[in-house]
């Protein structure tokens, strides 16, 4: 699977939200920070997008630009530090088969090579 294939970010950002929501802290926008999923900011950030647009996150502050890229400008992600799953994005990562095969394999992957 390659490292940045987008199904695998999406399921290691929605898991690690959930991690620090089940333990009852904050999350740590340093947690899922481009460098830590082994990926462009911008293809991060673009990510980060879709699964609020989806519904699967909140606490992302985005600010509007006009004049930008395109006639009617572009969105970019502000801020992250409030970032945190929603009950929909724990229901993507229950019930998708996807992510459940990728958690598989990555399962199995932990149990072959400690430290993964």
């Amino acid at each position: 699977m390659p490292k940045d294939d987008y199904f695998r970010i999406v399921y290691r950002i929605l898991n690690t939200l959930y991690e620090y929501m089940r333990k009852g802290l904050t999350a740590n926008p340093d947690a899922i920070s481009a460098k830590v999923l082994g990926i462009e900011y911008g293809y991060r950030n673009q990510v980060l997008m879709n699964l609020l647009e989806d519904g699967y996150i909140k606490g992302v502050r985005v600010v509007s630009y006009f004049g930008g890229e395109t006639a009617s400008g572009y969105m970019a992600i502000e801020d992250i530090n409030d970032i945190a799953i929603t009950t929909r994005g724990m229901e993507y990562l229950k019930d998708n088969a996807m992510m459940k095969n990728v958690y598989q394999f990555l399962k199995g992957v932990k149990e072959i090579i400690p430290g993964v």
